[in-house]
């Protein structure tokens, strides 16, 4: 019966014979990663922890996340992520030319899921919410949270999982696909 505290966050490699040569952080919108996820309420997750309030606070911390409405139930993800394999262009006189066939290469999609302790997830929210307020002088200062007392304490801590999906292209085979979790 303990709130348990999640942090997730995917990102996109592209790899060229092993060598990288490309990397770019995804956007999780928890809103889709979550859908299935249905609190008793019958709101989806997301909305049922954040709100509809759309504050600068809340942006920063968007893949941040408490089990608090589903403790001891299973949660699911959902990610979805689309590729062209080739582009097929049909001339007036009835050919077809492949555009950005492109390939050999390895595409790399990196899912991290963190599970973090309280103290650091108060720790996160609370920073997020000072920063925001910061140099406002008509609203109050946010307390930053710490468990740190005349220099001992432990600020927080997290363990990550990481799940990795790798698709090679080939330029006229498609995509072969490796799971690697």
């Amino acid at each position: 019966n303990e709130e348990n505290f999640y942090f997730i966050k995917a990102e996109h490699n592209l790899y060229d014979k092993d060598k990288s040569i490309g990397k770019e952080l995804q956007k999780v919108e928890l809103s889709k990663v979550l859908k299935g996820n249905i609190s008793d309420t019958g709101n989806p997750l997301e909305e049922v922890l954040w709100g509809e309030e759309d504050s600068g606070y809340k942006r920063q911390l968007e893949n941040i996340f408490s089990d608090a409405l589903v403790n001891g139930k299973e949660l699911f993800f959902n990610f979805e992520y689309y590729e062209n394999l080739k582009t097929v262009m049909k001339r007036p006189n009835g050919n077809e030319e492949i555009i950005n066939a492109g390939g050999p290469f390895t595409k790399e999609y990196v899912i991290a899921l963190s599970s973090m302790s309280s103290d650091y997830y108060q720790f996160v929210v609370s920073a997020a919410k000072s920063y925001n307020v910061d140099e406002n002088p008509f609203v109050e200062p946010v307390q930053v949270r710490t468990n740190v007392e005349n220099g001992l304490g432990i600020l927080g801590a997290y363990t990550t999982s990481r799940f990795v999906f790798r698709f090679e292209k080939y330029a006229e085979e498609g995509y072969s696909i490796q799971w690697q979790v």
